[in-house]
C-alpha cells in the first residue's frame, strides 16, 4: 500500500485554512477541548465528538476502539475512533489524523478539523474505494497508529494518509513510501 504524510499547506491552501472554515473548526475545537493529553478526558470527549460527528455525517459505521498504551502521563486506556464509508470496489483507502496533544497545541487540531471536513465532503459521494477515517489518541510514541496497523493487518488497504500539522507555517514536502 501507499503511505502519504502530509504537513503544512501551501499557496492557497494556507489562506484557507488560516481564514476559512478550518481556522474557525480549530479554534472551536481548541476552546472546547484544550486540554487533549493522551488518555485524559478531554481527549476521551474529544473522541466522543468526533465519533458523533462522524455518525451525523451519514454513510459511515462508526466504531471506538480501546486500548491500553504507555503515554507521557503512564500507562493510560486510549480510543481510536475508526469511520468506514464502503466504496463499490474492493481496497481501502484510509486517513488517519491525531487528535491528543501534550500541552494546549491548537495546530494538532488541524488534522482533526480536515478529517470532519472530508467526512463531509465525502458524505454524498458514490466512492470506487472505501474510505475509512481514523482518529487516534497516544501520538507521542505513535501508539494509536500502531494499534491501528495491528488492526488492519491482512486487510485490503490501498493507501494510507496521515494528516500531520496541516496549520503549520512550516512547510515540508509529503512523505511518499
Amino acid at each position: 500500500p501507499l503511505l502519504v504524510y502530509l504537513h503544512g499547506l501551501t499557496g492557497d491552501e494556507r489562506n484557507w485554512s488560516q481564514q476559512g472554515r478550518l481556522a474557525e473548526s480549530m479554534d472551536s475545537l481548541a476552546a472546547a477541548y484544550p486540554n487533549r493529553a493522551p488518555g485524559s478526558p478531554g481527549d476521551v470527549s474529544l473522541a466522543g465528538y468526533v465519533s458523533a460527528q462522524l455518525l451525523h455525517t451519514g454513510g459511515f459505521s462508526v466504531q471506538t476502539q480501546a486500548f491500553s498504551a504507555d503515554t507521557t502521563s503512564g500507562r493510560q486506556t486510549l480510543e481510536n475512533v475508526v469511520a468506514t464509508r464502503p466504496g463499490l470496489a474492493s481496497g481501502t483507502i484510509v486517513v488517519v489524523s491525531h487528535r491528543d496533544a501534550v500541552g494546549h497545541s491548537e495546530a494538532d487540531l488541524s488534522g482533526t478539523a480536515v478529517l470532519l471536513a472530508l467526512a463531509q465532503g465525502l458524505s454524498s459521494e458514490t466512492l470506487s474505494r472505501s474510505v475509512t477515517l481514523v482518529s487516534t489518541s497516544g501520538q507521542i510514541g505513535t501508539a494509536g497508529a500502531a494499534q491501528l496497523a495491528h488492526r488492519l493487518s491482512g486487510q485490503p488497504v490501498d493507501a494510507v494518509i496521515l494528516l500531520g500539522d496541516l496549520a503549520s507555517s512550516t512547510v515540508r514536502n509529503p512523505v511518499v513510501v
